[in-house]
């Protein structure tokens, strides 16, 4: 199976990647739900204040997974994941789609997986292997600024300092090609209109868009720079970098 290295503050690991598989989307009433957890110190004499989770993590990988090999090059896609707070304006934003359309709710991108793409492109299996993050990976606050004005879906883009600095992760990823490629760095995508049958989606996507135009989105949190095959489920990934 295919293996490639991780890096971060901790030192270089070999991971192994994960193969395809479908996964089916969420309801957007679970994607949006406020449920928390709560831990519980153990022991009686334990002062530990009790932790309440009020973030929305990534998708974990699942584990002892890899990609087939393969002489010819296939589809990747390198992005960072988020974390969001679910006490957030981003989150609260999320509710007002909600409100303003429930026509395209099945074109939502499910919780979990909603992510800033860094790269899409063809790579080679030995590409794959031998990818590898310079340096130590901390956690980015990535900003919010408005809708990209595209049709195709609801998507926010990011401020320019966050495409920059995000653009500047994807630099130090060592092993990928030098030219080729798409490298957006620029938006997060909140619908997508491939998942829907619905007849005019844009319609309802353009009735997103103008329903929360004033609403300010905040920031989400960088936290994991991951790669998958395009369209492959999102726990089927490799982590080349994480905080």
């Amino acid at each position: 199976s295919l293996t490639a290295k991780k890096s971060s503050s901790n030192g270089n690991k070999e991971i192994k990647l994960p193969s395809q598989s479908s996964r089916s989307l969420q309801s957007f009433n679970q994607i949006i739900s406020s449920n928390q957890a709560a831990t519980k110190p153990e022991g009686k004499q334990s002062t530990q204040a009790v932790r309440i989770t009020t973030d929305i993590e990534p998708m974990k990988a699942k584990p002892n997974f890899a990609f087939a090999e393969s002489d010819k090059p296939k589809r990747y896609i390198i992005y960072m994941a988020i974390r969001e707070k679910k006490e957030s304006n981003f989150v609260r934003g999320l509710g007002k789609c909600n409100a303003a359309s429930e026509a395209v709710r099945n074109c939502f991108q499910m919780d979990q997986t909603r992510h800033v793409t860094l790269y899409e492109g063809n790579l080679t299996s030995d590409q794959v292997h031998n990818l590898a993050f310079r340096g130590d990976f901390e956690m980015i606050k990535i900003e919010l600024d408005g809708w990209k004005p595209w049709d195709s879906g609801c998507c926010l883009k990011l401020s320019r300092d966050s495409e920059n600095a995000l653009k500047d992760l994807l630099s130090k990823i060592d092993g990928l090609p030098a030219y080729g490629g798409k490298r957006p760095c620029d938006h997060i995508s909140i619908y997508r209109k491939g998942h829907t049958n619905h007849p005019n989606p844009e319609r309802e996507f353009a009735r997103i868009r103008q329903a929360t135009m004033s609403h300010q989105w905040g920031s989400v949190l960088g936290v994991e720079i991951r790669i998958k095959l395009l369209g492959s489920s999102y726990d089927e990934c490799m982590t080349l970098a994480a905080c």
